[in-house]
């Protein structure tokens, strides 16, 4: 019997998923690439600090909000999000489903759905708030993203990502 070749989540999954990768990042459920501005830093430490870069863009005066995490990943940022914003409904998503099983897990004070980012489930003019921390480049595609961002987050809404855009140097 031939073994079906692991698609690409599946083998995201293993990776992130992997006891080296969480040893890598001290055991948190982050996986991004960090923000260094401070060199002397652990990965932990820059990860944390991506998020909180973000989290300092937007506007605390507003009261409660609807926030939606895209490419939550195993929901780190989604429960930093939450602490920062304990009045609001937070929602991260992320295509897979074992991510989103271990994310629920770890934070059970927020709401995680498996959804694919490019074709989001939410009604119109949904959020408050969208953030994407370092996922954009995995979805198919950033177009059909930044679409449905845009159509599911309010008129007044605040829209916070960082992208990674990656290129052959040769």
């Amino acid at each position: 019997m031939t073994k079906a070749t692991p698609s690409f989540i599946e083998n995201y999954d293993e990776m992130i998923l992997s006891p080296m990768m969480r040893e890598l990042y001290d055991g948190s459920a982050f996986y991004n690439v960090g923000y260094w501005e401070d060199l002397g830093i652990n990965l932990k430490e820059a990860c944390e600090a991506l998020v909180k870069k973000h989290l300092n863009l937007i506007d605390l005066s507003k009261g409660s909000m609807s926030i939606l995490d895209v490419g939550c990943g195993l929901g780190a940022t989604t429960n930093a999000i939450k602490e920062r914003f304990p009045k609001a409904k937070v929602t991260g998503i992320n295509i897979s489903q074992r991510q989103v099983k271990y994310a629920r897990q770890q934070y059970p004070n927020c709401h995680f759905k498996v959804m694919d980012a490019a074709k989001l489930s939410f009604p119109n003019d949904h959020f408050d708030l969208i953030i994407s921390v370092e996922a954009i480049f995995h979805f198919h595609t950033r177009e059909g993203f930044l679409k449905e961002a845009y159509r599911v987050l309010k008129k007044e809404g605040e829209f916070v990502f960082s992208d990674l855009l990656l290129y052959d140097s040769h």
